[in-house]
């Protein structure tokens, strides 16, 4: 799988996208027939998806577009663009996931064939969702063009089933780190190109293909991932210091792509991005082992964000909160924080397909 890089400067050139797709599937295939032995079906995913070579830029780098975008359940953010050349298709802004994952009835409808036999999974909090890979002919979202993208194909229903609206794929961070944009929730636009970061922004950093930033909580040094898929603040109790303490509320019902789970529900003393205060944050605890270097997962919602900016060049994240005391961030969890029934909020583990 190609590695996620923070790009410096943007190709405006527009290759053949039908050659590249047709060189790319047959360089996948090549390898995937290859008789590896007993180690055969881990390998083939990991070292064919290393050969695929997707290429995405900015179209008017220094221009400034505006794509407008509707939300769901306050942190749902989709836009419409084309995929494969087929226009207003329904994409999920989503950084939490890297690749793109476009869902198995639009891949379907777009004719996308898997380019190799062994499947791979997506992680979710306490589950793994089947997937499995293709090439995506070309991509469009306001600023942004890919062509021979990389992706993962998964069942998305569970998005008309929460959200009520049709997602034809969630746009992660390989397609979005092409481009500068900002997400403001209250005008309901995604700013591509030129924005404005606050004085309290911070740098970002790569870890295993995704976006983290440095943060406090509770007086201990950590980091954590910024998903604009994600409505919660999740923390994973393995990367956790042993002598870190916080007010324990429970437990809370998470429903999502695997099925439901029960969460440990906390309240943290401090949480601090740079200059962004996010004392007295309610948090979900999740003990499902992971491989990644940051201590949790920061999802944003409307209820407590009003703009979130992505600057790829300075490798600089902002944030801008609504008018709110920190204690709006309990209400982005559920309205209610029900202990009986599902929080149909969806947070999850960073979505970063491969094989397992």
């Amino acid at each position: 799988m190609k590695r996620f890089r923070f790009p410096h400067s943007l190709d405006s050139r527009y290759p053949h996208t039908t050659r590249k797709t047709d060189n790319a599937i047959a360089r996948y295939r090549r390898i995937a027939t290859r008789d590896f032995g007993p180690v055969r079906p881990l390998f083939l995913i990991l070292a064919s998806l290393l050969v695929l070579n997707s290429e995405g830029w900015a179209k008017h780098s220094d221009d400034v577009q505006e794509v407008p975008f509707k939300l769901y359940m306050n942190h749902i953010v989709v836009a419409v663009g084309s995929l494969g050349g087929q226009e207003l298709r329904n994409l999920v802004i989503d950084t939490g996931t890297n690749p793109t994952i476009v869902d198995y009835r639009t891949a379907k409808e777009l004719g996308l064939e898997p380019v190799a036999q062994s499947n791979g999974s997506t992680t979710v909090i306490d589950g793994l969702v089947p997937t499995y890979y293709s090439v995506l002919p070309n991509m469009d979202l306001g600023a942004i063009h890919c062509e021979s993208m990389q992706v993962a194909v998964a069942d998305l229903s569970w998005l008309r089933e929460q959200a009520g609206v049709r997602a034809d794929a969630v746009i992660g961070l390989d397609a979005l780190a092409h481009a500068n944009f900002e997400i403001n929730y209250d005008s309901r636009k995604i700013r591509f190109g030129a924005i404005r970061l606050p004085r309290s922004a911070v740098p970002m950093s790569e870890d295993a293909r995704l976006l983290t930033v440095p943060a406090k909580l509770n007086g201990f040094a950590s980091r954590l991932m910024i998903d604009t898929g994600g409505s919660s603040l999740i923390l994973f109790a393995k990367q956790m210091p042993r002598t870190m303490s916080w007010r324990d509320l429970g437990k809370i019902k998470l429903s999502n792509l695997a099925g439901q789970s029960d969460l440990e529900k906390i309240q943290l003393d401090e949480l601090s991005i740079g200059g962004t205060n996010l004392t007295d944050s309610i948090a979900l605890v999740a003990n499902t082992p992971t491989n990644y270097n940051f201590q949790g997962v920061l999802g944003i919602s409307a209820r407590q964000f009003k703009r979130v900016m992505f600057d790829f060049r300075q490798r600089r994240v902002g944030f801008e909160l609504q008018d709110t005391n920190g204690m709006a961030w309990a209400h982005s969890l559920c309205d209610a924080l029900s202990d009986s029934a599902p929080c149909p909020i969806t947070p999850k583990l960073p979505r970063v397909t491969g094989s397992r």
